[in-house]
């Protein structure tokens, strides 16, 4: 009895909870939750690239996403062109075209500065719309192979 009980309760909350649904997939939520999809990828290939490279501190050159394999979560599945170029002394981890739509609203703009990813622009490293400055207060430089609008991340090995 109990259990038909149960059924009926939930039967009853059906309606609410498919307008609930509905809600959220309007074409602005759609757009906010793109956004933070991509930039959950780019975050998680970051870590495993940095991991790697923490692992392996001798690397030079461009970790294959074969590599990573082990160090990217369970079903991960690269939603954009993300790359990296490892020297001697810099991890650098970016997209390979222009991706604006991650910086599209300001919670991005703030989730992207915790992180320390910025974008390419002008030849420029730049974090919330503010070049990255050097100790010495110049613009830290995006390297050249790094297109104008691409997701950025620059670190130090």
């Amino acid at each position: 009895m109990w259990a038909l009980a149960l059924l009926l309760s939930f039967a009853a909350l059906m309606p609410f909870a498919s307008g609930f649904f509905q809600q959220v997939t309007t074409s602005e939520s759609i757009t906010t939750t793109r956004s933070g999809i991509t930039l959950d990828n780019y975050l998680a290939y970051r870590s495993a690239v940095i991991t790697y490279t923490e692992q392996n501190p001798a690397f030079t050159g461009v970790v294959q996403d074969n590599t990573l394999v082990n160090l990217l979560p369970p079903g991960y599945i690269k939603l954009e062109q993300w790359t990296n170029q490892i020297s001697a002394t810099d991890i650098v981890i970016y997209g390979s075209q222009n991706i604006g739509t991650i910086s599209a609203s300001s919670d991005t703009a703030v989730y992207l500065d915790n992180y320390i990813v910025g974008y390419a622009k002008n030849g420029n490293w730049v974090i919330n719309g503010v070049c990255a400055p050097t100790p010495a207060g110049l613009c830290v430089a995006a390297p050249a192979y790094v297109p104008d609008g691409a997701i950025l991340s620059l670190l130090n090995k």
